[in-house]
């Protein structure tokens, strides 16, 4: 099971890697582009003994495929981080992602796990739907169910855990304080019809924030 800073983590991967795909090629980032391109930034991590993310992937029908990804992404569009047609981050997102920077800078771990997410999005942020599947599919990869045996993709068993969440001797990112981390948690908790201006939610979500910055 992840725990609260590992899940935090995710979502803030996520969102990065959302970005940076949309960026690549100006449209909307399918769900096939959301899977392979966290898979690859996980591997990528992974080639420098390091947690890019904490999503655990395993091979499905068209290649590998992580349900709590799935359930990241739907979050994430629930509460107006981005957009549920085209995955762009929105305001609020960009909000977030601004609000945690200094942490992340301040973390060498974080540093490079987002570098390893760069090096995805510079190298496949441009590929789509089954482009960038069939480029996934001719990919040779350690399974970890296996060892860390390494396998061409297609040759992987159906339901084989190619990556999992947490594995020893690969470091840690985990760059937030128990406060970020608590701040993360509130922000993702807050639903979007609460930031509807004409929302009777609003004003009493903003006076806890303000009234969480001004107790510090």
């Amino acid at each position: 099971m992840l725990t609260p800073a590992q899940i935090a983590w995710n979502r803030v991967a996520l969102l990065k890697i959302l970005d940076g795909a949309h960026k690549a090629n100006n449209a909307p980032v399918d769900n096939f582009a959301v899977q392979k391109l966290s898979f690859v930034s996980e591997l990528n991590g992974r080639s420098h003994n390091l947690q890019a993310a904490y999503y655990k992937f395993f091979r499905f029908t068209w290649g590998p495929y992580s349900s709590v990804l799935a359930n990241d992404v739907r979050l994430l569009e629930s509460i107006g981080l981005i957009d549920p047609e085209s995955r762009q981050i929105t305001e609020r997102g960009r909000f977030l992602l601004g609000y945690i920077q200094t942490e992340i800078d301040e973390s060498e771990a974080a540093r490079l796990a987002l570098d390893a997410i760069s090096k995805t999005l510079e190298e496949w942020g441009g590929k789509r739907g089954w482009q960038i599947v069939n480029a996934v599919y001719e990919l040779t990869v350690p399974v970890d169910e296996r060892g860390g045996e390494k396998m061409k993709m297609k040759d992987i068993p159906l339901h084989t855990d190619i990556i999992l969440p947490s594995i020893p001797g690969v470091q840690d990112v985990l760059p937030f304080s128990d406060q970020m981390l608590a701040d993360i948690e509130a922000e993702l908790a807050i639903p979007a019809d609460h930031l509807d201006p004409e929302s009777p939610e609003l004003e009493a979500s903003v006076r806890c924030s303000l009234e969480a910055v001004f107790s510090r």
